[in-house]
């Protein structure tokens, strides 16, 4: 209700007037995480039904359908009727990877709903250049691994593999981990972990609440990125990394290399000997680092954010069936 009458208020400042009503045929394009939202389908239902519209919509990911242990509590069941909701009236889906398009049309046969066209996107790499970085993290050489801190990014194993990696050579032959991203849902074991052993003895620290400027310069001054994570519907920071230059070491888990590509070297994310060979291989094996950066900067080209949107438009354009719906438009 508060959010209604802001909505009124601000239509009659002007501030949130739409320009037309919308037409039969039109698209409703959701690319947010509508799924947060229990009246989203209802709504949308409405909107084809009295107004003959056409919802195309993003799927990032089936996560809650395909590893529940691994996202938050109450995001299952409520995912779960919100994907049965709205792919029942989508007349499109959109997904950020091949493999999450694949895992939502494997999702839907299971489930016994209905085939929709499902179309992956090509994802761009990031925000808008700040116009100057913000300051380095760390004083000397650090990793950086970007991400919310929970489960399901897997920083309990990273955190356990550099203090390996510092039992193995010293604290003086091992950089820095850096670990950007709020504190989310059911990291406890990890944050035990670090308190535990003093943040591996002052070799891994965490930072929240960081500028984009700050956040540049962070990956910017970085010797290489790691990505652990134990799965994905694209990966962005891997995407990220690269866009600067930097080496990513990722897991080769679900998209993940879809969004590294030849840019990253990958590990088996439950395998903890398997990271600690390939960050190894980047720390210690003379020249290695430098030879697949000069790889990166020659054959890797970071995607812009306008293709994305050419190809979801040249999508549109192109998918101009009869309208999906249960009312008096649908079939037009």
């Amino acid at each position: 209700r508060i959010g209604w009458f802001g909505w009124r208020m601000g239509a009659r400042l002007g501030l949130a007037r739409p320009e037309r009503q919308p037409d039969p045929g039109d698209w409703l394009l959701a690319m947010g995480g509508t799924w947060s939202n229990d009246s989203f389908a209802t709504a949308a239902r409405e909107l084809k039904d009295r107004k003959g519209m056409r919802l195309a919509m993003l799927v990032h990911d089936i996560l809650p359908a395909s590893h529940p242990e691994l996202v938050a509590d109450g995001h299952v069941v409520r995912f779960a009727r919100w994907i049965e909701a709205t792919t029942a009236i989508a007349d499109v889906c959109f997904t950020p990877s091949r493999h999450a398009a694949e895992a939502l049309s494997t999702h839907l046969r299971a489930s016994g709903i209905p085939s929709i066209p499902i179309i992956p996107l090509p994802f761009g790499s990031g925000f808008a250049e700040p116009r100057q970085d913000g300051p380095t993290p760390l004083e000397g050489p650090y990793a950086l691994f970007v991400s919310t801190i929970e489960v399901r990014k897997n920083h309990l194993f990273l955190a356990r593999v550099w203090q390996e990696l510092v039992t193995r050579h010293g604290a003086g032959n091992v950089p820095k981990l850096v670990l950007i991203g709020q504190r989310g849902w059911k990291s406890e074991p990890f944050w035990r972990f670090m308190d535990q052993t003093g943040d591996v003895g002052g070799q891994v620290v965490t930072m929240a609440n960081v500028s984009d400027a700050e956040l540049a310069g962070a990956y910017r001054n970085c010797l290489f990125t790691v990505f652990p994570s134990l799965c994905e519907g694209w990966g962005l920071p891997v995407s990220e990394s690269l866009a600067y230059g930097k080496l990513c070491v990722a897991s080769d888990a679900t998209s993940i290399p879809e969004a590294g590509g030849r840019g990253a070297d990958y590990f088996d994310p439950t395998d903890e000997s398997a990271a600690i060979a390939a960050i190894e291989r980047v720390l210690f094996e003379p020249g290695y680092r430098q030879k697949r950066e000069a790889d990166i900067r020659d054959n890797v080209r970071p995607i812009g954010w306008d293709l994305a949107a050419r190809a979801i438009l040249d999508a549109l354009s192109e998918a101009q069936g009869p309208v999906k719906g249960t009312g008096s438009h649908a079939n037009r």
